[in-house]
């Protein structure tokens, strides 16, 4: 996952680095309060669950998640 800040007064994009995830990431999603990424490796069949440090943006990987062949699509809902 390439890594990225943006300077909410001028809109400049400055990258911050790559995490590594699963094997040819497909799909990745933010769940709705901000504080997990949730991403899915084509090549892997699995899902990598991250935490966000809402200070610094920074990923930590939590847990993967075995899902079968080719998953292609993630969506992160709030319940």
């Amino acid at each position: 996952m390439a890594c990225f800040a943006i300077n909410p007064k001028t809109g400049r994009v400055t990258a911050q680095g790559q995490t590594p995830t699963e094997k040819t990431p497909r799909s990745f999603n933010i769940e709705p309060q901000g504080n997990y990424l949730i991403a899915a490796g084509q090549g892997s069949g699995k899902l990598a669950v991250f935490q966000i440090n809402r200070q610094t943006g920074a990923l930590k990987r939590l847990h993967t998640y075995e899902v079968g062949k080719n998953p292609a699509w993630v969506m992160a809902v709030a319940f």
